[in-house]
């Protein structure tokens, strides 16, 4: 029995073993592979063999992924753990990637230094990729070579923040984002949300970033998010597996306010 005062924490006995690969290669050694379980995420770097451990997991689903440089990501593997679980040589594979080029522009003219983020939709891995435009307003994205759609935002300083569902080929990426935007007022924030523009995701964090450079506070009751490409914008928050959605148009130079229903 533990003294008086001791504190006994007890970790499940259970055990996830693995090796990171690249195509060609035996194993990499630049990655990083995340455990997630619901909203809780462990983050291991792998070895210098390009192994990986995760010990003490509580029961239940578990994603198992990696990323490596570039951007570059693996499939998602799924497991199910409980105390005393032993998985041993998993194998997570990082996919093969292609460069995507694409312009930025604005009233047809060329967009300098906006930042442009990209997620392959439908895929089976957790890629995101980054990049920013040159003096021509060109940038280059390394995706996955099996990606055929991304959903694209590009931040554009004195501009806006636009987001778009981009059919992905062998033709060069072009968007053309609003000059002026008007502002967004999200209120009732508390519970989980999505926010959608002409039917196209708006990431949270996007939004996030995007007014921590705007220098807008950030409170529990409202978000003011300046520069929103103008659209049709839906906010719906999950409440007892039941969506409630409130939705307008935000105008150019206009503002508009999204108050979620109680």
């Amino acid at each position: 029995m533990p003294a008086t005062g001791e504190v006994v924490v007890r970790l499940p006995d259970n055990r996830v073993r693995g090796v990171v690969k690249d195509e060609g290669v035996e194993h990499v050694t630049a990655a990083s592979v995340i455990a997630k379980q619901g909203s809780r995420a462990l983050v291991s770097p792998v070895r210098s063999d390009g192994t990986f451990e995760f010990r003490g997991l509580a029961a239940g689903t578990l994603e198992l992924f990696a990323r490596g440089s570039r951007g570059r990501s693996t499939p998602t593997v799924k497991l199910t753990v409980s105390d005393g679980s032993r998985f041993e040589g998993v194998e997570l594979i990082l996919e093969s990637t292609r460069d995507v080029d694409g312009v930025v522009t604005a009233n047809a003219q060329a967009v300098i230094g906006a930042r442009i983020s990209a997620v392959p939709l439908a895929a089976a891995n957790h890629t995101f990729v980054s990049s920013v435009s040159d003096d021509r307003g060109r940038f280059s994205l390394a995706l996955p070579e099996n990606t055929r759609r991304a959903l694209i935002t590009v931040a554009a300083a004195g501009r806006t923040l636009h987001t778009f569902d981009v059919a992905i080929s062998d033709a060069p990426i072009q968007l053309a984002i609003a000059s002026v935007g008007g502002t967004l007022e999200l209120s009732r924030m508390h519970a989980p949300v999505t926010l959608t523009r002409d039917g196209v995701p708006v990431y949270m964090n996007d939004v996030l970033n995007w007014m921590s450079a705007h220098g807008d506070p950030l409170t529990d009751e409202t978000w003011r998010v300046p520069d929103l490409a103008p659209g049709r914008y839906e906010l719906c928050s999950m409440r007892e597996n039941a969506p409630k959605c409130v939705a307008g148009m935000l105008a150019p130079g206009a503002s508009l306010a999204l108050t979620l229903p109680e």
